[in-house]
């Protein structure tokens, strides 16, 4: 019975004892959390330029055994005092009192250092705290020191490949174009959207294009980038060269032909373009857009039965699956081609196509009302095409001046008038509007009757 007893008191002792050590551990956790929000909201109420004068030692003196145990604490103490020195220069640029050098004082230095590193002692497998404690040598010159702290934290966090990229570009500044290297690597081996900002680093710290190799991925994706940093900084050859790497893992991809096609159109090889749209055609034989880039090509050297045979192959390839931008694309080419050979009737077809894929085409109604006024005698028909096309895009000055003389030589000066009171709201053609409106009035003027009298519209 006295056993059951003791037994039973030794374990309610037990329990109060873990229950007080949680209330105790609660209690500590808590005090921590409220003082690190404390410090944080009083250091955001202090305006930029007071922070230079900010005593953060009245607010320290609470927290610091804390902080031993608070590595989040600590951190945000050692920031306090970097936006410290940070204030203090900036103050220091404002007042331009170069011979003083104010941001570099050696106190508040000290104890960001202090500070981060017992943030590093509180958590040691963090990198946050290496890498502000690095940036922090950096800035000091103290490069050795920097190195290490970069070191440590590009090893704790080596799958994050933004802190690799910081540290990457730090060893550059610092001269360690290798270590930097063989980070900025494996970051844009981790995240290929790290490339194209990479590649600019990389080339503006080297100026080798072998370098550029060693940091991209030996994918499409990144290869695609690598091209297109090498063509916008008119890198042709080594971006033709890249270019054709892809093909060598994908001689399918059409994106390819066409960044390859856009080189050679920079180097103005016309021959070339032409060539690589024939490759094109070669591996994809049913692709539209492949046969209407190639159609393009022949445009370019005036072949023009060639154009239009390969664009109205694409046109009859074209597929759901073909976008809607694309299918318009084709039939406005081939809009041009007919215009331009005087086949209006076709011209009108193609048009009447891309008005049924798209309604809101203001190009195709204007180029219908161009070929109407060619071949029929349908004056309503022709001014109606002009006046849908004004109205679809109201910003092109030229629909305006079209649709304006269409009124004119039909003899609908009213009409002509309005229209020309539009175009003279436009900068640049107050005057030519003027002269036409003095002469529509003396047109109105002389005409006893005018189209609208007849009441044609």
């Amino acid at each position: 019975m006295k056993i059951g007893i003791e037994e039973s008191k030794i374990e309610n002792f037990f329990i109060v004892s873990v229950f007080v050590v949680f209330v105790i551990c609660y209690c500590m956790l808590y005090f921590q959390f409220i003082l690190s929000n404390n410090l944080r909201e009083r250091i955001s109420d202090v305006l930029t330029e007071d922070l230079s004068n900010y005593d953060i030692e009245s607010y320290i003196s609470a927290t610091r055994m804390a902080s031993f145990r608070n590595y989040q604490l600590a951190l945000i103490i050692a920031d306090t005092y970097v936006e410290k020195i940070n204030a203090r220069e900036m103050s220091n640029s404002e007042n331009s009192e170069k011979n003083v050098d104010i941001g570099r004082n050696t106190t508040d230095k000290n104890k960001a250092i202090n500070f981060y590193e017992m943030a590093i002692n509180g958590n040691p497998v963090s990198a946050e705290s290496h890498i502000k404690l690095g940036e922090l040598y950096f800035r000091e010159n103290n490069y050795q020191k920097a190195i290490s702290s970069f070191k440590i934290a590009a090893e704790l966090d080596g799958k994050n490949a933004y802190t690799l990229f910081t540290i990457a570009d730090y060893f550059f500044k610092m001269g360690l174009i290798n270590d930097g290297k063989s980070i900025l690597r494996i970051a844009c081996n981790i995240v290929d959207g790290l490339l194209p900002e990479g590649l600019r680093i990389m080339y503006e710290v080297t100026g080798k294009v072998e370098d550029l190799y060693v940091i991209t991925p030996r994918n499409k994706v990144s290869l695609m980038s690598m091209g297109s940093f090498l063509r916008m900084n008119k890198m042709y050859d080594e971006a033709i060269k890249v270019y054709k790497d892809v093909l060598n893992i994908d001689s399918h991809d059409q994106f390819v032909y066409a960044a390859l096609v856009n080189v050679y159109t920079d180097m103005g090889d016309i021959d070339k373009t032409l060539s690589v749209w024939e490759e094109s055609v070669k591996a994809n034989p049913e692709n539209p857009d492949a046969l209407y880039g190639l159609g393009l090509a022949y445009q370019k050297i005036g072949n023009v039965s060639l154009a239009v045979e390969n664009i109205n192959k694409a046109v009859k390839l074209a597929d759901k699956n073909t976008p809607k931008i694309n299918i318009v694309n084709y039939h406005l080419v081939l809009m041009n081609i007919y215009f331009r050979m005087g086949e209006y009737e076709k011209c009108i077809k193609e048009t009447e196509e891309i008005i049924s894929i798209d309604y809101k085409s203001a190009k195709a109604y204007y180029f219908k009302g161009l070929c109407e006024q060619k071949i029929k005698n349908d004056l309503r028909a022709v001014v109606l095409s002009f006046k849908k096309a004004e109205e679809l895009e109201p910003e092109e000055i030229q629909y305006k001046i079209t649709l304006a003389n269409c009124y004119k030589d039909y003899g609908l000066y009213k009409s002509a008038v309005l229209e020309w009171k539009k175009i003279a709201l436009v900068k640049g053609y107050e005057r030519k509007a003027a002269t036409e409106i003095s002469e529509l009035m003396q047109s109105l003027q002389n005409s006893n009757v005018t189209a609208e009298d007849k009441g044609l519209f």
